[in-house]
Formats: C-alpha cells, structure tokens, sequence
C-alpha cells in the first residue's frame, strides 16, 4: 500500500491508502505514533479540502478543471461533500467520507475563512516566553532573528479580527498575546530612550525601536528602521483600542506610551533630516536613505498621515512619483525595482493625488510578467528578457498591495476624522461610459455598495449596503476643476475642504454633483 510517514521531534504520523474497487472507495489509515520515552498526549486534526484534479483537456463524460462545492455537512456521522452536477437536470454528486472511530470534534468553514486548525496549531501558539514574535516559522521551530516589525504586526491582525468580526469573545481570548507582545515592544522602546542618545548624532533612535534587520535592505547592518517603528505605533494604536474595547484598567496607560512613542518617532525623523540635510522622510533614521515605499507604512496602517510634517511627506511622495516618472524615458539610468513599490499608488490615494496614482497603477500594471499571468514577481528587470534574478513569482505580497491599492481606489478608511473615504482614486476615465460599482466590499462597521459615474457635466452616486461607520462617509470631487453645487437625497449639501460628509444611516444614499460656474467677465 502507498504510504508517507512525517517525522516530528518526538512523534511520527503514518498515513496510507489503497483503493477498493469493489465498493469503490478509496482508505485512508492515519497513525499517529508517540516516539517519546514519556507519556505525551497527542491529537490529531484531519482538514479535509476538496480538490477536482482533472485538467481541463480530460473533459470525456465530465467537466475538467475547477470543481463547485454547493455543500459540505456533518451528519450521520459522515461528512458530506455535495457538488452541483455537471449537466442541467443531473442530480448533485454527493461524496461522503465515513471514519471508522469517531472524531471528538467537527467543524467547517468557507474557503475564506482560512484553513481549518486547531487553536493550539495558531502562528499566536509560537511567541516567545518574553512575548517577542518570531518573524517566521518553519520546521525548526520559531525564528530568533532580530526583526522588530513582527510584534506590531501580530497585534494588528488580532484587533483587525475582531474589528471585521464583532467578536468580543476571540479579543478577550488573545489578549494575553496582545499584552506580551506590547510588552515586548515596551522593553525595546525604553531600552532606546537613555540620556546617552539625547546626545549629537544619536538622537536619531532615542525612543526607536532598537536596530534591526527587518528591512530587507538592511541585512548588512541592522539600522534603526521606520518600517519597525510604524508597524510597532500601529501595534501601540491597536493595543489602545482593544484595552479600551474590553474595558482594561491598563488602557490609559497604553495610550500614553502610544502618544509618546509617536512623539519620538517625530523627533527621531527631525533630528535624521537635520543632521543629513534631507527634505524627506527617510527609510532609516541612521542612515538617512530614501524608500517612499517603506514610508508608506506610516499612513497605512499607521494612519500617521495627519500626525507627521505635511511637507516631508509631500516630499518624499513627490520624489517617489519623480523617480518612477524617470523610468518612463529610455535614457533613463535604472536596472530594476520591487513591486512593492504598488503600496506608493495607495499613498497617492491618500494624499489626494488621483491622477498620479492611477498613471502610478498603470505603469506597475504593464510589468506584469507574463501579462496574461496577472501577477509580479519579486523583482521586475528593465529587460522583459534578461535571464537576472526575479525573487518569487508569482509574489503573494505584491499581489496583496496590488488588491489593496486597487479597493483604496474606491474606498478606504479611516479617513483622518473616521470616516470611510469614498472614490479617492475614481478620476474621469474611471467615471465615464456608464462609471463604475462596487457590492459587498467588507468593511469594519458593515458592507458596502457604492456607484459612481458621470451624467452630463456632474456627477452621480449612489452609497448603499449595510455599513454604518460613526462618522459617516467622505465624498471628494473627482473632476478637474472645482465643485459648485450638491445634493444628498434631493437636500442642498456644501462641500467641506472639496468633500462631501454623508451620515450613515443604513438606507441608499443618492448623491448629485454640479462643477462650479465660471463667473461672466464684465466687459
């Protein structure tokens, strides 16, 4: 009989199948063994993930390719994959899997609610003892390297659970993590602020998290990294929320660590710019270099976009927008980039450059490699044809803040008053010929429906859903020129620094735009 065995520190698991043609069925067998010379308890979690693996070419008696699952259920003691049938009229294709001994636990779950897992099997399952995260996980175990994003980052995702799902329950569950990893951080941010980096040339880290190598450009020689500091403030900002939320006596004090570190953050930045003579926000405080692409972190998610100096920022996004302008020319000087480069076109989007960051989009769009293939690999050469290093591709990452660049197009949120911003990166092109419309799009407080589209020489839009955000929503104007008049359900409406607030009410919104009128000159 075919069979694998996987080999643990102190166990092994045995699995083997044969096939009856009598029935027919297919038997599995899993053994799991303790090779340990001490009583353990083990358990064994089985996910079953149905796959059709015919390619589309086998298509005799059956459609190949990608099979529709219309139901999986436990009952009987039998899970139940029910298929739709291939033909109209057919009857469903139900596949059943019966265990000889009985689990003591069934769960299931839709293909985006992730893989299913035993809660002791969760990434939260290998923090260190003194609540440090490790920045990846193998076979090994637990990776040690110095990376100081990781702990922000873990809380981040904790709260952005329970903000997308309500549940009180999970964030009270996971709290603990939250804490150590908060406190793990809090013992880094006080190890930086000492008298001695008050002093000359070392102010550029007092209050920072300590140097590392989390940034993959500093591998060399660890250096005191924004993108650490902005993922960890994310972590400060989050851990506030989550204490307030479930009513813990420590949430002042975490709120006041927050606001200082953001402070020092601050200083940091300053005392980097003067002392390097640099008129942007640089990637390492220590060594004043450029990466916009780092910097974005600070306005996604870190929401610092009203928080840091509005003309660093402006700076170093104008520079960014420059350099890859220059690419453009074919006399250009560069070799290759990193399509992470795409978090820039949701940066754009906040600053209110809508016109850059769709040409933005567009450029990271014609390098996709194949085309047809929609994706990015880790590095994008110059030459479509040079054999060179190109890192993962396709590359999940990129295609991740491709995604996010794309829905910021229509909708993101916070904005800087908590409203969630609507069509911020919707410009003329995306407007006309009937414009466009989004359904179902996940928000924090509720789906959301929104449509846009130009009619005659304004606008018309239409917000629906069930997504009720405390402040509402914003609405800007998207054409050139400036905005005259509006009306919100057929209500005059005026436009606050060029937007529009709607309240959210949970009823279909109807909003009308009109560009002001040029006034006559008097003859």
């Amino acid at each position: 009989m075919p069979g694998v065995t996987w080999r643990g520190p102190d166990w092994h698991l045995e699995t083997t199948l044969v096939a009856d043609e009598t029935a027919p069925r297919l038997l599995a067998r899993w053994r799991l063994v303790n090779d340990a010379a001490v009583t353990k308890r083990l358990r064994l979690v089985l996910a079953m993930r149905p796959f059709q693996v015919n390619p589309p070419a086998q298509f005799l008696s059956q459609q190949g390719g990608i099979a529709q699952i219309s139901a999986i259920a436990w009952r009987e003691r039998q899970l139940a994959v029910t298929s739709p049938p291939a033909i109209e009229g057919d009857a469903p294709v139900a596949r059943v899997l019966a265990p000889l001994v009985a689990p003591t636990m069934v769960a299931t779950a839709g293909f985006d609610q992730g893989a299913l897992m035993h809660p002791a099997a969760r990434y939260g399952g290998k923090l260190f003892a003194n609540g440090k995260v490790p920045c990846c996980v193998d076979d090994r175990g637990p990776d040690p390297v110095p990376e100081n994003d990781a702990q922000g980052e873990f809380i981040h995702l904790l709260v952005q659970l329970y903000r997308f799902t309500g549940n009180r329950d999970l964030l009270d569950r996971e709290w603990p993590r939250i804490e150590a990893a908060l406190g793990y951080m809090e013992a880094q941010r006080q190890s930086e602020r000492t008298p001695d980096n008050r002093v000359g040339d070392r102010a550029v880290g007092y209050g920072l998290m300590p140097p590392s190598i989390s940034h993959e450009g500093y591998s060399s020689a660890p250096q005191y990294s924004l993108w650490d500091d902005f993922w960890a403030l994310t972590g400060y900002k989050d851990a506030a929320f989550a204490a307030t939320m479930l009513g813990r006596p420590e949430a002042g004090t975490i709120a006041r660590h927050r606001d200082e570190f953001a402070g020092d953050i601050r200083a940091a930045i300053h005392a980097s710019t003067t002392g390097f003579g640099i008129d942007f926000i640089p990637g390492a405080t220590s060594l004043g270099d450029f990466d916009a692409t780092s910097t974005t972190i600070a306005l996604d998610p870190a929401g610092e976009l009203t928080g840091l100096d509005r003309a660093l920022l402006t700076s170093t996004f104008e520079r960014q927008w420059q350099r890859v302008s220059a690419r453009r020319s074919p006399h250009a000087d560069w070799t290759d980039y990193t399509p992470y480069e795409l978090r820039n076109v949701s940066a754009f989007v906040r600053l209110g450059w809508r016109t850059r960051a769709n040409a933005l989009l567009d450029f990271y769009m014609r390098d996709r490699r194949p085309a047809a293939w929609n994706g990015w690999a880790e590095v994008v050469g110059r030459s479509p044809r040079a054999i060179r290093f190109i890192g993962d591709m396709p590359h999940a990452w990129v295609a991740s803040d491709f995604v996010r660049a794309a829905l910021d197009l229509f909708a993101y949120e916070p904005g800087s008053d908590g409203a969630i911003v609507l069509g911020a990166g919707l410009d003329r092109d995306w407007l006309a010929d009937g414009g466009v419309a989004i359904a179902g799009l996940r928000t924090t407080s509720g789906t959301l429906d929104f449509a846009m589209r130009t009619e005659g020489d304004g606008i018309v839009a239409t917000i629906g859903g069930n997504a009720r955000p405390h402040a509402g929503f914003a609405l800007s104007w998207p054409l050139e020129g400036e905005p005259g008049t509006a009306t919100i359900d057929g209500r005059r409406a005026s436009f606050i620094n060029g937007a529009l607030a709607i309240a959210a009410s949970g009823r279909t919104v109807h909003i009308v735009m009109k560009p002001a009128r040029a006034t006559p000159r008097p003859l």
